[in-house]
């Protein structure tokens, strides 16, 4: 679409290319007929410009159009007149960085420069005989006069085309090392810090913050993660902002939800979309918020903001920052489903330890109630030799229960390293075990073997084997137990075992309310896809097998 330069106030670098001379005796023919119909040819160069196909009037006065098309001819007279394509370079190159900007190409420019021609032409057949040998050297000067202006304007083109590549893989290369750094974590709010820092970088906005779509809850949740130095700015007081309802958001933010598309607001005083009691509360004077959008749902919102003046932001500006969030919305995404897997994983295991408190510590609570009451039922009626063995049974039940709290602690304060692995920390456990609980524990491992387990899986064998090591210290009567790990068919193998007296494993499993720690042990290894088998009979010893998958390329994070 042909559209006529609104204005010609930016030149590109100076000397970018370079001037062309002539070496021959100006056109003065030429240069008189142009001279003498300047006014008549711009008018008639500006309605040929107007009635060609696809033209988009610029909406600036007429006026202004005939200045700009008079400088021009007047370029173009003083290169025939001179012999030098100074101003007319300086001209065209004026022309074309605006034609350029305004989202147009060369064939704009080249267009004009034609229409150019075939105005002047018009008055140089109307004042020279046609076919003269005049006519014909003002037709030549006019083609390369022209030529030399189409040829400038590839070259320019040329050189503005290949910046515009070169920034845009300088864009490209930046929103890549974003998505790397944001995709190397799974840490929401270190996710958030590095997506931040990258919008505040492209926009120039020191202070931003983040508002999280809870889908599940129906919530906007403030999500702080901006260095703000600032007292009571917006982005260091979301922290302290409440959680949203979606039913009751404000106008921009349904925009932000609805149009999935960015807002701007230059002033957030007179913007209708913004509440003007919050902006004047956190001191916000131009704000740009922008939706981090997944498979068409707003998962997250990024606000930048200014606090010390009002500023617009370009388009360039705005497209960058999102081009940020459409690159590293899965990344948010999968921070925020990794920290609710995480989340889910803290409220299990706070209800398998509360079970396995129950089942430790709240039985023998009982039992202890129950021994005293009889004890002091006992001295009541004189019976004072079976008080005296109801106190005897208490004492060894209150240290039994004091071992059990003390072996507990002593178990949750074991955790897997992720510089040492598994099965260094095993070995320190079981070192340290020996020592307090005197059962001679011996560990074996396959030479070589390459675990391959997951942080979490890891943790969840050590738990299996504390509480594997547990029974075999109240229920066994060993003094020695063995431990077996080994690789078989793709899976990590690994079996507790004593000579203790053994039990009934369907029994025991049949016995509602009591023996929870065996229901503990199946549900963490059912927990990281493993199986547990639980081998023994009475006065055999028991054998507990763990089986858990291993992966070929090691654990994750």
């Amino acid at each position: 679409m042909l559209v006529f330069a609104q204005s010609l106030g930016s030149t590109p670098k100076d000397g970018a290319y370079p001037q062309m001379e002539h070496q021959t005796q100006p056109p003065r023919e030429l240069i008189a007929i142009l001279g003498s119909n300047r006014e008549e040819l711009c008018t008639a160069w500006i309605d040929l410009i107007q009635r060609s196909p696809g033209y988009q009037a610029p909406g600036q006065p007429t006026i202004d159009l005939y200045l700009l098309a008079m400088r021009g001819l007047d370029a173009v007279i003083e290169a025939l007149s001179t012999g030098s394509y100074a101003t007319l370079e300086t001209y065209l190159a004026r022309l074309n960085h605006t034609i350029l900007s305004m989202g147009s190409d060369i064939a704009e420019a080249n267009h004009m420069m034609f229409l150019l021609k075939e105005s002047a032409m018009s008055a140089v057949r109307r004042d020279l005989p046609p076919g003269s040998a005049a006519a014909l050297a003002a037709c030549g000067r006019l083609d390369a006069c022209l030529d030399h202006a189409v040829t400038f304007l590839a070259r320019q083109y040329a050189s503005a085309t290949n910046d515009r590549l070169r920034q845009r893989q300088q864009q490209t290369a930046t929103l890549l090392e974003i998505v790397q750094a944001a995709a190397s974590t799974l840490d929401l709010d270190e996710v958030l810090h590095r997506v931040g820092d990258a919008i505040s970088a492209v926009v120039g906005l020191p202070h931003y913050g983040f508002r999280l779509i809870d889908e599940e809850r129906h919530l906007l949740i403030p999500h702080y993660v901006a260095e703000a130095e600032r007292s009571g700015s917006f982005s260091a007081s979301s922290s302290r902002m409440p959680a949203l309802p979606l039913s009751g958001l404000d106008a921009l933010e349904r925009h932000l939800l609805e149009k999935k598309e960015p807002a701007i607001c230059v002033n957030t005083e007179t913007d209708p979309r913004v509440v003007r009691s919050l902006t004047r509360l956190y001191g916000i004077k131009s704000m740009l918020a922008i939706p981090f959008v997944v498979k068409g749902r707003v998962v997250a919102i990024a606000f930048g903001c200014t606090y010390d003046e009002y500023r617009d932001f370009t388009q360039e500006e705005i497209d960058l920052a999102c081009g940020i969030a459409n690159a590293v919305g899965l990344a948010i995404e999968n921070a925020r489903l990794y920290q609710r897997v995480k989340e889910m994983a803290i409220v299990e295991e706070r209800d398998r330890l509360a079970r396995e408190m129950h089942d430790n510590v709240a039985q023998a609570l009982s039992t202890l109630q129950l021994k005293a009451s009889q004890a002091a039922a006992y001295l009541a009626h004189g019976r004072t030799q079976e008080a005296k063995g109801n106190l005897d049974e208490l004492e060894d039940m209150i240290s039994e229960a004091h071992t059990d709290v003390r072996e507990a602690i002593f178990d949750m304060r074991t955790i897997v390293s992720p510089a040492d692995g598994l099965l260094p920390t095993l070995q320190d456990y079981l070192d340290a075990y020996r020592t307090h609980y005197g059962v001679d524990v011996q560990m074996s491992v396959q030479d070589g073997l390459e675990l391959g387990l997951a942080r979490d899986a890891e943790f969840q064998v050590l738990r299996i084997i504390q509480e594997a090591l547990t029974n075999v210290r109240k229920h066994a009567d060993a003094g020695r137990a063995t431990i077996d790990i080994r690789l078989e068919d793709s899976h990590v193998r690994i079996s507790v075992s004593d000579e203790g007296r053994g039990f009934d494993p369907v029994h025991v499993m049949g016995q509602a309310g009591r023996h929870m720690g065996l229901q503990v042990m199946r549900e963490r290894a059912d927990s990281i896809g493993g199986t547990l088998k639980i081998e023994s009979h009475p006065g055999q010893g028991s054998h507990i097998i763990l089986s858990v998958p291993s992966s070929p390329n090691g654990g994750t994070p």
